[in-house]
């Protein structure tokens, strides 16, 4: 697993075939929603070129650069183009897998909304891009990496990801998080179900490295894969930071790279007062996330 380095200075023009054709996508895909757009792809894609050749996410089967990311981004939008009207919803029905942050970026830059889908559920929707096979009433037409994209005929039904406020959210937590391309994130949100919040954003946007935790792992795993993966942000749910706290205390594991926690819903304070009566991570800002997207330290 790779570990993230400094910024460095902007790709150079040349450098490499992979580069060049990158900073083209950038290019077209400014040209076509206007310089001064604020878009969740646009902003990504403008990460993406900084950042190529880092690692963007890491799980247990692999890792992906964001230059990989952006170029399946940009295969599945051309496999999606025309085939509905512009700003119909896309249903996404995906694991948790390192590549799923892609299938929102390439609906949004097909012009399309997302629309997010739990993997054991059929959310309406003309379009659906999925990585976990085509149901029963959907009919394949094309093929993006390891998406697969089909036809449904139900109406479309849920809530659509609005980038807009995603944008705003981020935006308005920057300050008080503190992270930067240099930070390495554990996260165990599944990026398929949780597209329509801030995760996996706050990283990937940043340059920053998402590695992806099994939600069922053993907190004595979790606790280590904190500590062997440099881990400088960990994001989770009460109960995974509830688990974190029970595998640190147990395996008496100190944390001393990790600088922010952030708590969707915010922890349960006996777990705050275990965290803290064990030094786990002495210099670690506790933050919570309120269901407004506003962080707060705790």
């Amino acid at each position: 697993m790779s570990t993230p380095s400094g910024p460095g200075p902007a790709p150079q023009s040349g450098a490499l075939p992979e580069l060049d054709r990158l900073a083209a996508d950038v290019d077209r895909l400014l040209a076509l929603i206007g310089e001064g757009a604020d878009r969740l792809d646009a902003r990504f894609a403008r990460t993406a070129a900084r950042y190529a050749a880092r690692t963007a996410v890491s799980d247990a089967d692999g890792e992906v650069t964001f230059l990989e990311l952006d170029w399946l981004a940009t295969e599945t939008a051309r496999r999606l183009e025309g085939r509905a009207r512009p700003g119909s919803p896309v249903t996404l029905r995906l694991s948790g897998s390192r590549h799923a942050p892609a299938a929102v970026l390439g609906v949004l830059r097909a012009g399309f909304t997302p629309l997010p889908a739990a993997p054991d559920t059929t959310v309406g929707g003309a379009l659906v891009v999925t990585d976990l096979g085509p149901a029963a009433d959907e009919t394949p037409l094309a093929k993006s990496g390891p998406f697969v994209i089909a036809g449904c005929d139900a109406p479309a039904d849920g809530p659509a990801v609005g980038t807009a406020r995603v944008l705003a959210r981020l935006d308005g937590s920057a300050a008080l998080l503190g992270t930067g391309p240099d930070d390495v994130w554990l996260a165990a949100h599944p990026p398929g179900s949780a597209l329509a919040g801030r995760e996996p954003w706050e990283p990937l946007l940043s340059g920053a490295r998402l590695l992806l935790a099994d939600p069922h792992d053993e907190p004595p795993h979790l606790a280590r894969l904190v500590e062997r993966g440099g881990v400088t942000v960990f994001d989770g749910t009460p109960g995974l930071f509830a688990a974190l706290v029970a595998g640190a205390v147990a395996g008496h594991v100190r944390l001393p790279a990790l600088r922010r926690v952030v708590v969707t819903g915010g922890p349960r304070r006996t777990d705050v007062e275990r965290w803290r009566d064990a030094a786990v991570a002495p210099d670690a800002v506790l933050l919570g996330w309120d269901a407004e997207g506003v962080a707060y330290e705790v």
